[in-house]
């Protein structure tokens, strides 16, 4: 307005002349105001809020403690949280409430507790209609009756309890594990789902506290248990023959905050740190998962491929005729400390200081080229030759 060019004002003001033209950009586009009116001031009390501190004083004078004061104040049409009155009690100097019995403090009106839901007491009229995102779970109830799967919890001695029996938690969980949430906290997305309450024979799917303390309490006897029934029902559906086991570790990694777990190697990752390390047997035709193992410890890796030896002959007395596994699962010391007849391995060779150079000395002849189908990796053309060791 004044005439003066851009560099001069800038320079002035402090700005750099490109700033300034900004500025006068946003302006012309009444993107800046320059001369905003003035802001009108708030009130600075609240009559409301004074009034409800006169009367805090009063009710802890007559035993009513941080956690009574404010029911009582919404009843009176001033609501408060239990913050506000901790904060203006210690302003005022005031100690707390020494801590008292059930039947010193004020009663309240408690809701009737509701009775607990049977099969008995289900009206099954009801249910003639529901609407479910997990249909697919009652293709599974004829194979769940076929295998007799209410008697194993029992007979596994299962925790339970009278609202929750033990045979209800296996179903929600199986129904849980058949529909896909990976971990017991997404069990809140579902668990109003009559679909899933009605395969577990429940009003509706435990929560995540209830789920987590029960598998706290299931000892290796009862899994064992378990897999024993499970064995048996495998044979009598043709699966799992127990002709080959491929065996394997694998490590799962703690979730949230650092546990007291030992370094495993996680191959995922390409590296060590703190994880579980599980046993996996799984049948090499069927591709049945058969046995598991999470209580391991590194020292204990390399016999690890005994017990599996030991676990499936009591069951089918024989012993598996093939073990495939990856060399590091165990030791050429271990497989001779129980050499038993009929038992053979496929694994692959150490790469050991001598292995190498034979394998570049090899003629390209001596190599096969294989393409691996059906495998996450990154290279699925690979190259192999066969050889014997004695």
């Amino acid at each position: 307005m004044e005439g003066v060019a851009a560099a001069a004002v800038a320079e002035h003001f402090g700005y750099t002349t490109a700033a300034f033209y900004a500025l006068c950009r946003d302006f012309r586009a009444q993107r800046l105001e320059f001369f905003r009116a003035p802001a009108t001031p708030g009130p600075k009390q609240a009559p409301n809020r004074a009034a409800a501190r006169e009367r805090v004083i009063p009710l802890r004078k007559q035993n009513y403690s941080a956690y009574d004061s404010p029911q009582r104040l919404r009843a009176e049409g001033r609501p408060l949280s239990v913050t506000v009155i901790e904060q203006w009690r210690r302003e005022e100097g005031v100690a707390k409430l020494p801590r008292r019995r059930q039947h010193e403090r004020e009663r309240r009106v408690r809701p009737a507790p509701a009775p607990p839901t049977t099969l008995e007491a289900v009206d099954w009229n009801r249910w003639q209609s529901a609407e479910t995102a997990a249909g697919g779970l009652f293709v599974f109830v004829p194979l769940v009756v076929a295998w007799g799967l209410e008697q194993w919890p029992q007979r596994a001695q299962l925790p339970g309890s009278t609202p929750l029996p033990a045979l209800q938690m296996r179903l929600a969980r199986l129904a849980l594990k058949l529909t896909g949430p990976e971990r017991l906290s997404q069990v809140l997305d579902v668990c109003t789902d009559p679909g899933l309450s009605l395969v577990a024979a429940l009003n509706t799917l435990p929560k995540t506290t209830a789920l987590s303390t029960s598998s706290y309490r299931v000892t290796r006897p009862m899994t064992a248990s378990l897999l024993h029934r499970y064995h048996q029902a495998l044979r009598q559906a043709g699966l799992g023959q127990g002709e080959g086991f491929t065996l394997e570790f694998h490590a799962i990694p703690p979730r949230g905050e650092a546990a007291v777990l030992e370094q495993q190697d996680v191959s995922a990752r390409s590296r060590r740190e703190r994880a579980i390390l599980v046993f996996w047997v799984q049948d090499s035709d069927a591709l049945v998962l058969c046995d598991a193992e999470a209580t391991l410890q590194p020292r204990e890796q390399a016999d690890a491929i005994l017990q599996c030896v030991a676990c499936w002959q009591p069951q089918s007395e024989t012993y598996p005729a093939l073990l495939i596994f990856d060399s590091p699962l165990t030791t050429y010391r271990t497989l001779a400390r129980r050499d038993q007849p009929g038992i053979h391995f496929i694994t692959l060779r150490r790469r050991g200081k001598t292995r190498l150079p034979a394998l570049t000395e090899s003629p390209p002849s001596a190599w096969t080229r294989l393409r691996l189908s059906g495998v996450n990796r990154r290279y699925r053309h690979v190259r192999y030759q066969e050889s014997g060791v004695i």
